[in-house]
Order: C-alpha cells, then structure tokens, then sequence
C-alpha cells in the first residue's frame, strides 16, 4: 500500500491521487485515508503528505472532509487534537474549508482569524480571509 510506504514522497503522490476517486465507495475509503493522513493518531510525520492529503480534501468536498480540515486548522479544543504546526497545511485546510463551505467551516475559519488562540502566520490569515470570501460569494448566488 502506497499510503503505508516508507517513502515520503510516495505517500505525498498517493494522497494526492486520491482526490481523483469517483464514487461513493472510493469517496468514502478516500475521506478515511486522507483524514488518517492529517489528523489523529495515524498522522503522517511528513507535512507535506499532510498538506496534500488537506489539499485532497478539499476538492472532494462534502461534509465529511470538513472535520479532519477543521482538526488541521483549529483544533479540537484544550486537552484534544491541536491544530497542525505547519502553516501550508494549515493554509491548505482553510482553502478546503473555504471550497466546502457552510457555517461549520466559516465558524473554524472565523476561529483562526479570531480566537481563542487566533493563528499568528500572515499567510494562513489570508487563506483564512480568501475561504470566508469564497464562503460569502456562495450566499449571495
């Protein structure tokens, strides 16, 4: 299994590969690789796995990405899953969020503006402000 290899740059292929699946079968065996790689106790070590596996999640889209790129830009709350130390996969997640949309996703993107513990990286910030724009475009269509 690719998603298992030893080689960073196999797993970053593999979880970038799987925003292609079709299918109800292949979203949901998707949503389950791609969350494992981001956030959890499976997290992959590599950030750039992490960052393509939010970027994957992004693009398929539905309700059941959003949890894992809410994880991966927010957290979880004090005494759980923090959000993710590397700002690209941070920034990778607000972008998703921003795709998916919803008051879950704009609620975690106002967080990371925000606060409690509001993010301090200037290109997360503006990832964040794009994917509440985007977020906003959708409600005036």
């Amino acid at each position: 299994r690719a998603g298992r290899d030893g080689e960073d740059s196999v797993r970053r292929s593999a979880a970038a590969a799987l925003s292609t699946m079709s299918g109800v079968n292949a979203s949901n065996i998707a949503y389950k690789a791609l969350s494992k790689a981001l956030v959890g106790e499976e997290q992959d070590d590599d950030p750039g796995v992490r960052r393509n596996a939010a970027e994957a999640l992004g693009k398929i889209g539905g309700d059941n990405a959003a949890p894992a790129l809410i994880t991966a830009l927010v957290g979880q709350g004090e005494g759980q899953a923090e959000a993710d130390t590397d700002p690209y996969v941070r920034r990778y997640a607000a972008s998703g969020l921003g795709q998916i949309g919803g008051e879950h996703a704009a609620r975690a993107l106002r967080t990371a503006l925000e606060g409690p513990g509001p993010d301090d990286d200037v290109t997360v910030r503006i990832a964040v402000r794009a994917a509440l724009d985007l977020i906003a475009g959708d409600k005036l269509c």
